[in-house]
């Protein structure tokens, strides 16, 4: 599980729900109207990198790294009634059960995912003159395991150019 895939997990919740929403950040302009802009503003390491038990034959290796993430929803264009909603959907069993169930596969690895710190939602509208924003935002930490391929091996050298003269660096 990755960032990108609890971005998607919250913009399906919400596109389930009959509502428009996006990642951000992106590359295309904003829409018109009313629509969700699911962001993550912070990611930091939450306890150390399980190390894996000895490799099997024919095995994957893997270590589970242990994320806290800051996400935050926009309502733009609304008046922060669903966004309230989404709120109290975003702290169900069911939704983190469905986040869960998105990226269940039958390796039994740990798809650990749960919701923390469930913050109030912030008026920030903005009205500068002729230009007015209605939004409201929700931001929320999560808690989640992302697991790193461990088969490799380390890097023994590397090998390159600079101009016309060719160079290796190797483990001593």
């Amino acid at each position: 599980m990755t960032i990108d895939d609890i971005k998607k997990s919250i913009c399906k919740w919400i596109t389930n729900d009959g509502e428009y929403a996006v990642q951000i950040p992106d590359n295309a302009a904003a829409r018109h109207g009313k629509y969700y802009a699911v962001g993550v503003i912070h990611v930091s390491q939450y306890g150390s990198l399980t190390q894996p038990p000895p490799k099997a034959p024919n095995e994957d290796h893997y270590r589970v790294a242990q994320y806290v993430a800051t996400v935050t929803v926009h309502e733009v264009a609304g008046n922060g009634e669903k966004l309230r909603k989404f709120r109290n959907d975003f702290i169900s069993p069911e939704f983190c059960d469905f986040v869960k169930a998105r990226f269940n596969v039958a390796d039994g690895l740990d798809r650990s995912f749960s919701v923390w710190d469930m913050n109030d939602i912030a008026d920030e509208t903005i009205n500068d003159g002729d230009f007015f924003i209605e939004q409201y935002v929700l931001s929320f930490r999560v808690q989640f395991n992302d697991f790193v391929g461990y088969s490799r091996g380390p890097i023994e050298s590397v090998n390159g150019k600079i101009g016309t003269e060719d160079f290796e660096v190797a483990r001593s």
